[in-house]
């Protein structure tokens, strides 16, 4: 994609963008909106703005839409401009939250949630899981359930059957929010890489060396958007009672949050055998999301495992993906959070001197 957004190449691009791929992903760190600004790809850049292209990135440090100034590409640097325009402000978790009702609020569909949960819930598993994994433990991965991809040797082999169950998951999404009266958000497949970071977080085994990637369940996802809580708990109703997916694990993370305040519903749905995540949230914990949220998590995410693998090359690719997607953020705020603080004396504690060095290079 970063080759054809850099040679123009509208056909190709597009022909990539419908099949799923990552509008973000990069090639030596050049994204193809990057790409297509340095080569003066109008067409390309417009391309890549309908497929919900990152806005939030900086290099050479220039903003994206300066670098297409400086150079002279006057009608790219407008139609970047009206894009940054359209976004929305940048809120917290917290902020969104407050903006719906707060935690009483939140309150008030518990009873719902709870019957939607017990629909799906087998006593003797789920007490065999907690007695081999207490909830009180800190897991790295928050999920207990069974559920599983199909087992698969490599990532290009899960990746094969994610994109045969993409174009029906798509379908049964838009069936959803005719349903439902919400917003379908369907981004492309997740990128590789990110899946792979994601897996060395979480489903590592550091005594082995193995990966269990069958235990990656959102490379196909997709997000129901509703105005409120209301209408989303009426619409979680609705989607149990759908009869074109099976329905294999139920988080309502609005009810028991995640780290940092991040809130939905998450669903893993079964099609053709293939597992597949869809979200139900509200537009302003959406908004929340986009602007301040879950960057910063993935960072924390492939930071955490760096530093646990020793991998000082990792580690500084964490840390400049983060300065490449949060900008200035990263050093004002992300790397203050409570969280991350805590990581040069970790880094520390094991005797990494080099990693404990970059860390606090990038304000840790």
């Amino acid at each position: 994609l970063v080759d054809y957004a850099a040679e123009g190449e509208i056909d190709k691009m597009n022909c990539l963008l419908k099949k799923g791929v990552d509008p973000n992903s990069m090639k030596d760190r050049v994204t193809a909106l990057q790409a297509a600004v340095r080569k003066g790809h109008l067409k390309a850049v417009m391309k890549l703005l309908e497929f919900e292209v990152s806005l939030d990135q900086s290099f050479s440090e220039l903003s994206i839409e300066e670098e297409a100034r400086q150079a002279g590409n006057v009608k790219i640097h407008e139609v970047l401009m009206e894009a940054i325009s359209k976004k929305p402000d940048p809120i917290t978790y917290h902020q969104a939250l407050e903006t719906l009702g707060g935690k009483d609020e939140v309150e008030k569909y518990k009873e719902r949630s709870e019957i939607l949960q017990a629909t799906l819930c087998d006593k003797i598993v789920d007490d065999a899981i907690q007695t081999i994994m207490p909830p009180d433990a800190n897991w790295k991965c928050a999920s207990t359930k069974l559920v599983n991809q199909p087992f698969v040797n490599n990532i290009d082999e899960l990746y094969k059957l994610g994109e045969s169950a993409h174009e029906p998951f798509k379908n049964a999404v838009q069936e959803l929010a005719e349903m439902t009266k919400s917003e379908a958000i369907l981004p492309p497949l997740k990128d590789k890489k990110r899946a792979i970071n994601k897996a060395n977080y979480k489903y590592k085994d550091h005594k082995s060396g193995g990966l269990a990637l069958y235990r990656v369940t959102d490379i196909v996802r997709g997000a129901l958007n509703f105005p409120d809580l209301e209408t989303m708990y009426d619409g979680a109703e609705k989607v149990f009672s759908y009869q074109q997916v099976k329905i294999k694990e139920f988080n309502d993370r609005y009810q028991e949050p995640r780290s940092g305040g991040y809130c939905d519903i998450q669903l893993i749905l079964e099609i053709g055998g293939f597992m597949c995540e869809l979200q139900l949230t509200t537009a302003t914990m959406t908004q929340a999301k986009e602007t301040l949220g879950h960057r910063n998590y993935e960072v924390y995410r492939e930071l955490l495992a760096a530093i646990d693998d020793c991998d000082q090359r990792r580690v500084e690719e964490a840390l400049k993906f983060g300065n490449l997607n949060l900008g200035s953020s990263l050093e004002n705020s992300f790397m203050k959070d409570k969280n991350i603080r805590i990581l040069p004396h970790h880094a520390a504690k094991i005797g990494e001197a080099g990693i404990l060095e970059t860390l606090l290079e990038y304000g840790g």
